[in-house]
């Protein structure tokens, strides 16, 4: 690889890749949003980028190292995308906000959180075979897992959650949910609005609402 893939934009997806290899991530994302992963091959990628077969493979060698920096691409995007929408909400959003701003970040209900989620599935079920991809997303499961702990027992600390709740475990169980529920959405089991009702009388059960604060799921524009 040349100079390129140390060069980019800021944010931390950009300090990954380059941004020449950007521009190939996303259009492998493009292709796996609309026909799938099965779909994605050196030709097809460089068809869809407007590229020319050379110029993507002197950026990834081979498809599994393009896929695999895709994937890491597309979880740093979603994770940017989170974090911005909790620091639009400011310091005093409430720890039950902001785990309902998480589901919202999720659930495919906008033509990006659709096609963002069609990704995730495709790239979920390779990684059940492919411990390259598995990789990446283990770590950001884990990561997720420790960051929501911290949340809950944050709310625990306030009054807010019962003492008793194992915060991790509550952890698993909300990411669980939410990746459910999601995946029930895309196929059409329920609606978006369905799955925000199910996360909120889920979310309300685990954390109580401040009384100045009334953000919920099924509130938001998804």
């Amino acid at each position: 690889m040349d100079s390129s893939s140390e060069e980019g934009a800021p944010g931390q997806s950009c300090r990954r890749l380059g941004p020449r290899q950007v521009e190939i991530a996303e259009a492998v994302l493009r292709i796996v949003a609309r026909d799938g992963l099965d779909a994605v091959s050196m030709r097809t990628v460089a068809a869809e980028a407007g590229r020319s077969l050379g110029w993507v493979q002197r950026e990834f060698a081979t498809k599994d190292v393009m896929l695999q920096q895709t994937l890491i691409h597309a979880l740093d995007l979603m994770d940017e995308r989170i974090a911005g929408h909790a620091a639009r909400q400011g310091e005093s959003t409430s720890i039950r906000s902001a785990l309902g701003t998480i589901a919202q970040e999720v659930l495919p209900g906008r033509p990006d959180t659709i096609a963002e989620q069609r990704v995730w599935l495709a790239f979920m079920a390779r990684a059940s075979l492919d411990p390259d991809l598995a990789n990446p997303i283990r770590a950001r499961y884990l990561d997720s897992h420790r960051e929501i702990a911290h949340g809950i027992a944050a709310a625990q600390a306030l009054g807010q959650a019962e003492p008793d709740l194992d915060p991790q475990q509550e952890a698993r169980a909300f990411v669980a949910l939410v990746d459910g529920l999601t995946g029930q959405v895309l196929v059409g089991v329920l609606t978006v609005a369905e799955a925000c009702t199910i996360l909120d009388t889920h979310l309300d059960r685990l954390i109580s609402h401040p009384a100045d604060d009334g953000a919920t799921c099924s509130s938001a524009e998804l």
